[in-house]
C-alpha cells in the first residue's frame, strides 16, 4: 500500500503513449489544424479579404495557408511559396488575417483547420484557387 501512495495523479491519468495510434496523437494535439480533406465540413469564408494593390510587376503564384480556430477566426497566416516582395506579401497576409470563417467541423464538432489560398497576379491580385493542402498545384 505504501507504494500506491507514492504514485502521483499524473501517473494514473496519463495514457501510455504506446497505446495511442500515431495519427490519433497528431490529431489530438491542442495546436493541430486539420487539413480540409480530414474535415466532415470544411471551413467556409464569411467575408472576402480586401486585397491591396501594387504597382510592382509580379510573376508566379503566392500560396498562403490560413490557420483557422474553432470560432472561425484566423489565428495565423503562413506563407508557403512566393517570390514576391516581402512587404507586399506581408500586406496580403494582413488582409487574409482579418477574414472570418464558418469554422470547419469533424463529426459535428468544430475544430481548428487549415485553409489554403493560391493567388495569381494579373492587373490586381486574384484568388485563383482555394484547395486542400494535399492537392497538387496547377502549372502556371
Amino acid at each position: 500500500m505504501a507504494s500506491d501512495a507514492s504514485m502521483s495523479s499524473t501517473d494514473l491519468d496519463a495514457p501510455d503513449t504506446d497505446e495511442i495510434h500515431p495519427q490519433a496523437q497528431e490529431f489530438a494535439a491542442p495546436n493541430h489544424y486539420y487539413p480540409r480533406s480530414a474535415l466532415t465540413t470544411p471551413a467556409r469564408p464569411l467575408i472576402e479579404p480586401e486585397l491591396p494593390s501594387t504597382t510592382d510587376e509580379l510573376n508566379g503564384l503566392l500560396i498562403l495557408v490560413l490557420l483557422i480556430n474553432e470560432t472561425g477566426i484566423v489565428d495565423a497566416v503562413q506563407e508557403e511559396k512566393s517570390a514576391w516582395p516581402s512587404e507586399y506579401v506581408d500586406s496580403l497576409k494582413n488582409a487574409f488575417s482579418k477574414m472570418l470563417f464558418d469554422a470547419g467541423s469533424l463529426n459535428g464538432n468544430t475544430v481548428k483547420s487549415r485553409f489554403e489560398v493560391v493567388i495569381s497576379m494579373a492587373d490586381a491580385p486574384t484568388i485563383i484557387q482555394t484547395k486542400t493542402i494535399e492537392e497538387e498545384l496547377p502549372s502556371p
